[in-house]
């Protein structure tokens, strides 16, 4: 099989799908809610586990680098940080040098997490074959509270919303699947809920998961979501001189 489907590919289609919402195809009548329902419990017991781990991350005693990166057409200036194990945090910084969102990158050998209801502690049941990773992105620091948590050779994704009121919003997609792809929760903060399944876009089907390269590979080259949007010219929106900490 050729690959065209590559990790590094993935990530980049995956944050332009977080970021650009794709137009709904249909809504379909949650056939597979359970399933779903069951998906957002275990990526929401990982999630959480990585926000624990991503806050107690030791600056201190990693390794650090600079680069800047676009963002939804903005650069910013980030700050690389690198443990001893492999773990990576990268803090986004904007103009006024203040933390405009912090991704967390996890190889998955390296994670483990709480089983829904139990309490001991497991592999996550949806980890693939190493080499992959998990990755957390605290999107907000005030209200509404967005966190996204994806593995780019699962497709798979959750993003929780809080807001200040005590709503909070999930919603899994599975990037694999042509149809019921996406399980929306709402839980209001007066304990009432709402839940919806609809089909977005996903992955085409000419593509199939390989187990030897641990990525997504299609029979012929294509697209998964919107294009990129054109580099800009230096001239007019120059990328910001990185700066230490």
């Amino acid at each position: 099989m050729r690959l065209v489907w590559s990790l590094s590919v993935a990530i980049a289609a995956l944050i332009l799908l977080a970021t650009s919402p794709i137009v709904l195809c249909q809504q379909s009548d949650g056939g597979n809610a359970a399933e779903m329902e069951k998906q957002i419990a275990e990526l929401n017991a990982t999630m959480a586990r990585l926000s624990q781990d991503m806050d107690a991350f030791d600056k201190a005693n990693a390794t650090i680098n600079y680069s800047s990166e676009q963002v939804d057409g903005v650069w910013y200036n980030v700050t690389i940080y690198t443990s001893k194990d492999g773990r990576i945090l990268k803090e986004y910084l904007d103009a006024n040098n203040k933390i405009n969102q912090t991704m967390f990158i996890v190889p998955e050998d390296l994670l483990t997490t709480k089983s829904a209801g139990n309490e001991e502690e497991v592999l996550t049941i949806l980890s693939s074959s190493p080499p992959c990773e998990w990755i957390l992105i605290k999107k907000t620091t005030e209200y509404p509270l967005i966190k996204e948590l994806y593995n780019p050779c699962l497709n798979v994704k959750l993003i929780t919303r809080k807001e200040a009121d005590g709503t909070v919003s999930y919603v899994y997609h599975d990037y694999t699947k042509a149809k019921d792809n996406t399980y929306t929760v709402i839980k209001h903060g007066d304990g009432s809920q709402e839940r919806s399944v609809e089909t977005y876009e996903s992955l085409p089907p000419e593509c199939t998961y390989c187990e030897n390269t641990h990525a997504w590979e299609c029979k012929e080259e294509v697209a998964v979501g919107p294009s990129p949007s054109p580099e800009p010219n230096p001239s007019e929106n120059p990328a910001p001189t990185p700066m230490p900490a």
